[in-house]
C-alpha cells in the first residue's frame, strides 16, 4: 500500500517537476525538504495529473483558512465571556455609560490590541472616506 503524502508535499512535488527537474530530483528534494521517504515516481505522477497548482493553492489555503477559525472561534468566545460582557454589566449597572457604546469601545479596544491605535485609526478613516457603493465584501445578513 502506497504511503499517503500531505497536499503540501504533493504540491511540492508538482512545482519542481513544472520547474523541469527529473521525477528522480523531484523525489530527492521532497525527501530533503519534508525529511521523509521519497515519494514513487508512479505516485508523483499520479499527484500531477490530480493537482493544478491553482485547486491546490485554493484547498490549502481553505484548509489552513478553516483550522484558523475554529482556534479563533474559541479565542472569540473565551474573549466575549471574560471580557464583553462584565463589561456591558458594568456600564449598566455601575457607570451608567450608554449600554451600547460600551460594547464598541471594548470592540475597539480588542481591535486596537491587535492592530495598534495608528492602523485602527488608519483603516477607520478609510472606511469612512470611501463612498458606501464600494462595498468590498457583501454586507452580513442580519436579522430585524
Amino acid at each position: 500500500m502506497p504511503k499517503i503524502y500531505p497536499l503540501e508535499v504533493k504540491l511540492f512535488a508538482v512545482e519542481k517537476r513544472r520547474a523541469g527537474h527529473s521525477w528522480d530530483r523531484v523525489s530527492e528534494l521532497v525527501s530533503e525538504e519534508f525529511k521523509i521517504q521519497r515519494p514513487s515516481r508512479r505516485q508523483m505522477s499520479k499527484w500531477q495529473k490530480e493537482l493544478s497548482i491553482t485547486e491546490g493553492l485554493k484547498q490549502v489555503f481553505s484548509e489552513d483558512v478553516r483550522k484558523k477559525a475554529e482556534v479563533a472561534k474559541g479565542e472569540t468566545l473565551r474573549q466575549v465571556i471574560d471580557g464583553l460582557i462584565p463589561t456591558l454589566l458594568a456600564a449598566r449597572e455601575y457607570t451608567g455609560e450608554e449600554f451600547e457604546y460600551s460594547g464598541w469601545r471594548w470592540f475597539f479596544q480588542a481591535v486596537e490590541g491587535v492592530l495598534g491605535r495608528a492602523k485602527l485609526k488608519r483603516f477607520l478613516d478609510r472606511y469612512f472616506n470611501e463612498p458606501k457603493a464600494v462595498a468590498e465584501i457583501p454586507p452580513m445578513n442580519t436579522k430585524p
